[in-house]
């Protein structure tokens, strides 16, 4: 039994608190990725790839992308972390 006066308040509520925590994720990361050091945390060069690759799991397939570039973008592109 639901004992929530208002279920699609308390949702909105819900979906509200992941999306400030995902914003402070992000803004985390964007400070961690402008630090020189953060390309040591790339992944590793996996066998048979040039360059580290990371993985972004979705519904269909795994996504890849290269790490090294994204990093530096975060990093170093000012649209990335300023309003």
């Amino acid at each position: 039994m639901n004992t929530k006066a208002n279920q699609a308040a308390f949702d909105v509520g819900q979906m509200a608190h992941r999306m400030a925590g995902g914003y402070y994720m992000h803004v985390a990361a964007i400070q961690v990725a402008r630090d020189p050091r953060a390309v040591r945390l790339s992944p590793d060069v996996e066998p048979g790839h040039a360059v580290p690759i990371a993985y972004v799991p979705a519904k269909i397939a795994l996504d890849m992308f290269l790490a090294s570039h994204y990093l530096a973008q975060a990093g170093n592109n000012p649209n990335m972390w300023t309003s």
